[in-house]
């Protein structure tokens, strides 16, 4: 799927840790991405400050062996909202490997873009959510990134089939894609993969 004319930011966190929250619910639900900053959070969770947000810009590449990707990390691994490049956003400086300096206003990210303030809604393109085939194995450019077998991927997919059923319910009007296939999604899709999953995870 062709995604570098949107900027995109995950809502699961690193590695889809937080995607049992429900984080894509309480966004919709908001009608905006907010800052830490505006959702009173606690300001030690992430690298970035307060008030800024981080996207994923898939059109920048990587120049330097030292970044990683953030679609990787974060994209591929969690629901993430689309929004079109008409606003203002800045990157920040890279974190310098020789130099030790790494802080909240560097990134160690190669397509991360950071905005100044909450954002609304009213301009969402669509959601992606990663519906990994069952012979996907992801070639991911870090190799840190912990392994993602079958038994998490159905984990996940069942997580993603109770928000898309609730999007579906409450929020009809916004747009849901495979991030892979760019296919429009629904739960029905979505319970096919589960059925897939379910015949070899046992």
């Amino acid at each position: 799927m062709d995604l570098e004319n949107y900027y995109l930011h995950a809502t699961g966190s690193y590695e889809g840790c937080y995607n049992q929250l429900d984080d894509i619910l309480f966004v919709l639900k908001e009608g905006k991405l907010l800052t830490r900053e505006d959702r009173k959070a606690n300001s030690t969770e992430g690298l970035n400050l307060d008030n800024e947000l981080c996207f994923c810009d898939p059109s920048k590449k990587s120049n330097n062996s030292d970044l990683i990707s953030s679609f990787s990390r974060y994209i591929e691994r969690s629901p993430a909202l689309a929004f079109p490049k008409d606003f203002s956003v800045f990157t920040p400086k890279h974190y310098n490997r020789k130099k030790h300096f790494f802080g909240r206003v560097t990134t160690d990210l190669y397509d991360e873009v950071r905005h100044e303030g909450s954002i609304s809604l009213d301009n969402l393109q669509f959601i992606t959510f990663p519906i990994w085939p069952i012979d996907y194995i992801p070639d991911y450019d870090d190799k840190q990134l912990r392994s993602f077998d079958n038994q998490s991927k159905l984990k996940h997919l069942n997580i993603f089939f109770d928000n898309i059923v609730v999007i579906e319910k409450e929020f009809k009007t916004v747009k849901m894609k495979d991030i892979y296939t760019g296919i429009d999604l629904d739960s029905s899709y979505v319970k096919e993969q589960i059925k897939v999953y379910e015949k070899i995870v046992k």
